[in-house]
């Protein structure tokens, strides 16, 4: 299993905690919300972007987790 970051990691703790299922990737990790209604989101670790943790969260929110 890939190493995750811990911003990722922290996130993945707290979307298992809100009854999200948490599928580790290679390269990446998919993020299915309790609402099956909404879509995975998705997250890769090797983003270049300074922007790309605070948009992961972004997405994390507008699916329905609070964090």
């Amino acid at each position: 299993m890939a190493r995750l970051p811990k911003e990722i990691a922290k996130a993945a703790k707290i979307a298992g905690a809100a009854g999200w299922r948490v599928d580790i990737r290679q390269g990446k990790a998919l993020f299915f919300p309790a609402d099956k209604t909404k879509g995975p989101v998705t997250v890769h670790f090797t983003e270049s972007d300074w922007r790309a943790h605070r948009n992961f969260i972004a997405h994390l929110r507008r699916a329905g987790l609070n964090i």
